[in-house]
């Protein structure tokens, strides 16, 4: 059962406390009371409350107490007849009220400020729970998959249509899931419709058929989806008349079954995902065509040969999830194979990475065989007794890539897949540790 809201009273009027402490008590508050400020300091260090009331007759007796409420709202009330009161911003306090406010009003600024708390900290943690979500889908410490991260989060506030670009096993799969899932609209259905699997079908399944004297009709998936996500996988393979149609539906959030003229209202949000990084090319020749006046958001999900730095952490969490699934204890890999798989090109990936570890796991058990970089030909080696930890095993390949770059920090950025100024960072780390990289320049 949850706890009554806590209110602190902060008065010098001892009578006129406790007046409003018995009104807080019949109205379902818990209320204390200090006398001064001095003592509603010490008293918020025992216990927090969520509204501290204080009667004022000017700012400065209640400044110290701003900085020290936390998460409670501040509500002062003016007890000088003769001192207008300014607006509440000015003192940075949750309401002013007048000397003169009759105790209903001061009851009901109160309880206002006790529920907007209440949604300011279910907010709070709703936004931490995504943030936790998007993380532990979207691997990595890279600058271009927190740059990924940020949008996510930011897409799963808004109601948009979202466009989501990138080569095939870069997960654009995760990140249309993860912004219906971290949206308002996560109890509703998320449909996830490959456009180019269901050519020949896919006008009816999407908009249904009008019932008839020759078929009873059918729903689409569009009303079927009511309240939820429709995601276009491949929207590439939308045939011309397709995507007017689709494009339609976007705008006027309206769907009209084949054989019937009566628009059906829709309340779904349209993601679409396409392999081309490039918006023209993933929405055809005729773009325009397919979004008319659509106002749509674009994510780009990086390959992942521009984010090697994040193939150790990959790694250890298929491993892991591996182990989970079949209950094993899990095994850290091989320094000689996270570096080996760190040099290689992926073209199929993250999801080509995962299937290598699953094969490195339930294959022949053996290390990798050590393989030449395709653009220095520089071999990776590692001592394959070595027990590296993946700081010291991203270190290490940090300093293979400036040496192959000639101590250029810019150009091993770009091939860590990280900014420069994350390069610059971890070096500066390093020389403060004390360890030595010959091109740490």
């Amino acid at each position: 059962m949850a706890s009554a809201p806590r209110v602190l009273v902060v008065d010098t009027n001892i009578e006129r406390a406790r007046a409003l402490q018995d009104l807080l008590g019949a109205s379902g508050f818990e209320s204390t009371h200090s006398a001064s400020i001095s003592a509603a300091l010490e008293a918020l260090e025992r216990v927090p409350v969520d509204v501290i009331f204080v009667a004022a007759n000017d700012a400065g007796e209640i400044a110290q107490l701003l900085g020290e409420a936390d998460h409670a709202h501040v509500i002062a009330r003016i007890e000088d007849a003769t001192v207008s009161v300014p607006p509440p911003k000015s003192w940075g306090v949750y309401e002013l009220l007048a000397h003169d406010a009759s105790s209903a009003t001061v009851l009901a600024v109160i309880d206002r400020a006790v529920r907007d708390g209440v949604m300011r900290r279910e907010l709070a943690l709703l936004r931490s729970r995504a943030l936790d979500g998007i993380a532990s889908a979207l691997i990595g410490r890279s600058s271009v998959i927190a740059h990924v991260r940020e949008r996510v989060g930011r897409a799963a506030a808004s109601q948009r249509t979202m466009l989501v670009t990138g080569e095939a096993g870069v997960g654009k799969d995760i990140v249309a899931r993860l912004i219906h899932d971290l949206s308002e609209r996560a109890t509703r259905p998320y449909l996830l419709v490959r456009c180019s699997n269901n050519a020949d079908t896919l006008l009816e399944e999407l908009f249904g058929v009008a019932r008839s004297s020759a078929t009873l009709g059918r729903v689409g998936l569009l009303e079927t989806a009511r309240g939820g996500t429709v995601v276009l996988d491949d929207c590439t393979a939308l045939s011309a008349g397709l995507r007017t149609r689709v494009a339609q539906a976007i705008v006027e959030r309206t769907a009209i079954r084949l054989g019937s003229q009566t628009p059906v209202s829709l309340d779904v949000r349209f993601v679409l995902m396409a392999r081309d990084p490039d918006v023209s090319g993933a929405l055809g020749a005729r773009a325009d065509e397919l979004l008319g006046s659509v106002s749509v958001d674009r994510i780009v999900v990086p390959p992942l040969r521009e984010r090697r730095s994040d193939i150790p952490l990959l790694v250890q969490h298929f491993r892991l999830r591996l182990a989970l699934e079949h209950g094993h204890e899990p095994t850290a890999p091989a320094a000689n194979s996270v570096m080996t798989l760190m040099a290689q090109q992926w073209p199929g990936n993250v999801r080509e990475l995962e299937h290598r570890v699953e094969r490195d796991v339930y294959g022949a058990g053996e290390a990798l065989p050590a393989v030449a970089h395709p653009e220095t030909g520089a071999n990776f080696s590692v001592p394959i007794a070595a027990t590296w930890t993946l700081d010291q095993l991203e270190r290490r390949y940090i300093e293979h890539v400036l040496l192959q770059e000639d101590g250029n920090q810019s150009r091993a950025a770009d091939r860590l897949g990280i900014d420069r100024r994350t390069l610059y960072r971890k070096l500066k780390d390093y020389r403060d540790d004390g360890v030595e990289l010959s091109q740490a320049g």
